[in-house]
């Protein structure tokens, strides 16, 4: 049973690959992008309920990525992501309209519960 669609934004392949997997492996549909103009493409081309996106892409900002799919619909929530935990980061992230920011290395149990709840969230 599929529990939604989710779509992950990072220039780091094996990044994106690893979260993929374990995501698919906890009945996740992933879609996968390398950069911002790509995310951007392809949450217009899909029906997606979250979208995990790091802050810093070398096209487009990941800020800018969040804000724009958020304003247009594209997306039903964003978690923003980054190795750079400094609240400034963070503060900017929300401001953006993300549910959560989480700092790189990701928790798994952190991620599993921050997507349920950023989708729970948004479902009210």
């Amino acid at each position: 049973m599929c529990r939604g669609t989710l779509a992950i934004v990072d220039d780091d392949r094996s990044f994106v690959e690893a979260v993929a997997i374990f995501l698919t492996d906890h009945g996740y549909r992933v879609i996968e992008s390398f950069g911002g103009v790509e995310g951007l493409d392809r949450l217009r081309r899909n029906d997606v309920d979250l979208a995990i996106v790091d802050v810093h892409l070398p096209d487009l900002g990941g800020i800018d990525v969040a804000a724009t799919a958020l304003g247009a619909g594209l997306v039903r929530a964003v978690i923003l992501i980054s190795s750079d935990d400094h609240p400034e980061v963070a503060r900017r992230a929300m401001a953006a309209g993300a549910k959560a920011f989480l700092a790189k290395p990701l928790a798994p149990a952190q991620l599993l519960d921050t997507i349920a709840k950023a989708v729970s969230d948004r479902a009210r």
